[in-house]
């Protein structure tokens, strides 16, 4: 049997190139999320709302406000996160395939 092959296209090579900043970024973002929203999710499945639930999700939403922010805060900031967001938008709806291959 032959093994199907796809193209990539451009863009999401590009979408991919991020810094490791922003990567590590995005992850410690995503994590609080997680948490918080399981959390919240438990506590109402539980059915448990008291002063000390309130305050862990409050202080878990905040954790990740601070995580999202600082994640938006250095891809304003950052060169290498501005260049692949703008060839990402310039890229946008042109269908353009790199000349790679991708085992599916």
């Amino acid at each position: 049997m032959g093994e199907a092959k796809t193209h990539m296209p451009t863009s999401t090579v590009f979408r991919t190139a991020v810094c490791d900043r922003y990567q590590d970024l995005l992850q410690e973002s995503q994590l609080a999320w997680r948490v918080w929203n399981e959390q919240r999710k438990e506590i109402s499945r539980c059915g448990f709302r008291n002063k000390l639930d309130d305050d862990e999700l409050r202080n878990l939403q905040a954790r990740y406000a601070r995580a999202y922010a600082a994640l938006r805060n250095h891809s304003e900031d950052c060169a290498t996160c501005q260049w692949v967001a703008q060839l990402g938008r310039k890229m946008d709806g042109n269908e353009i395939y790199a000349d790679l291959s991708i085992s599916a």
